[in-house]
């Protein structure tokens, strides 16, 4: 079976121990512990997977040092995402944590707080607002393509028009949904569709 080494248990003890600066040094420990044996993952029999193995080392560095290994996951994540090099001196950790976009740093939210010395609290309002407009836009361009939809059904709008609904549509990529909802009575005109 395999072991991590004591020197690495003792050394994530006294990590994890340290008060200041600890949500770094702990997620750039396990970083570190982990790049260094992903590699090895086909020389570890014990192991299916590089999950499994990342898992295990998780779990036995915060049973020794009596910490929880959902906590050292996230420090390891912010760690992993936030680079050395890439990150902002003036911002918190937790702060980090909220920069992240599709396991990404999200610079543009980082310089914003940096920029407006943002607490955690605000940099999580900031986020709400914006999640709170993307919905809105999604919400108006929804009810416009459903009413686009709703005029290509009408038999008596010109060519021109269906031209240019279904060209919209297009442009948002809802080929397949239009494709399987506008049904012509004149297929001379559902031919012209889409060739422009």
């Amino acid at each position: 079976m395999f072991q991590l080494p004591d020197e690495a248990i003792a050394e994530g003890i006294e990590v994890f121990d340290s008060v200041e600066g600890s949500a770094w040094r702990a997620g750039d420990f396990l970083r570190e512990i982990l790049d260094e044996l992903e590699p090895m993952i086909d020389n570890i029999p014990d192991f299916e997977d590089v999950q499994e193995l990342r898992s295990y080392v998780i779990r036995v560095i915060t049973d020794a040092a009596k910490t929880n290994p959902g906590t050292a996951r996230q420090c390891e994540r912010v760690s992993r995402v936030w680079k050395p090099e890439n990150r902002r001196i003036e911002l918190s950790h937790s702060v980090h944590r909220l920069c992240i976009k599709n396991d990404e740093p999200d610079f543009e939210m980082a310089d914003w707080a940096s920029e407006k010395e943002a607490t955690y609290r605000e940099v999580i309002a900031r986020k709400r607002e914006i999640k709170g407009l993307v919905a809105l836009w999604e919400m108006k361009i929804k009810n416009m393509v459903n009413n686009g939809y709703k005029a290509l059904g009408e038999n008596d709008l010109p060519i021109e028009e269906r031209q240019l609904i279904y060209n919209f549509i297009v442009g948002l990529g809802d080929i397949e949904k239009l494709r399987n909802t506008i049904t012509w009575n004149e297929r001379t005109e559902d031919d012209t569709l889409g060739n422009s």
